[in-house]
C-alpha cells in the first residue's frame, strides 16, 4: 500500500512537471526524495534543499512549498555565521598575544635616540686600539714560537 502511495505521488509530481514545463528536460531520477508524513508526502529537492508538502488534491496530489522551505537557506546561513564567529573567537583566545611578545623590543617610535658623531668616533677609536693590541700580541706569540726575534 505504501509503495502504491509513493508511486501515485511520483506519478502526480511527474505529471505536473510535464504539464507545467512541456519543453524542459526532466529532472534527474534521484533529484527528489519523498517521505510519507501525516497528510501526504514531504518532498525534498536534493539540488536546492527546498522542501514541499504534497497532499491529496482532486484526482492526484498538489505540492506546496513548506513554510521553512524558503527560509532554510537563511537559517543555514545564520547558523554558519554564528559558527564562524565562535571559531574566530576561539582562535583569538588560543593565539598568543603578539603585543605581549614584543615587550622589550625596539619601540616603533620614529624619533629613535641615535648616538652622536662623537660617540661613534669614541667606539671606533676603542675598536682600533683593541685591534692593534691583538695584532701586537699575535706578532709576539709568533716570534716566541719561531724561537727568537725577527
Amino acid at each position: 500500500m505504501r509503495a502504491l502511495g509513493l508511486l501515485a505521488a511520483a506519478a502526480a509530481i511527474g505529471g505536473a512537471a510535464i504539464v507545467s514545463s512541456a519543453w524542459a528536460e526532466p529532472p534527474p531520477a534521484d533529484r527528489y526524495e519523498l517521505k510519507q508524513v501525516d497528510g501526504g508526502f514531504l518532498r525534498l529537492d536534493r539540488q536546492t534543499g527546498m522542501t514541499s508538502l504534497c497532499a491529496p488534491a482532486g484526482d492526484g496530489y498538489a505540492c506546496r512549498p513548506t513554510a521553512e522551505g524558503g527560509s532554510a537557506d537563511a537559517a543555514m546561513v545564520a547558523q554558519l555565521e554564528k559558527r564562524v564567529a565562535e571559531l574566530e573567537a576561539r582562535v583569538k583566545a588560543l593565539s598568543p598575544d603578539r603585543s605581549a611578545s614584543l615587550k622589550g623590543a625596539v619601540p616603533r617610535d620614529p624619533t629613535l635616540d641615535l648616538p652622536t658623531d662623537e660617540q661613534v668616533d669614541r667606539v671606533a677609536s676603542f675598536l682600533e686600539r683593541a685591534t692593534r693590541r691583538f695584532k701586537k700580541l699575535a706578532t709576539e706569540m709568533q716570534r716566541e714560537a719561531d724561537g727568537g726575534s725577527l
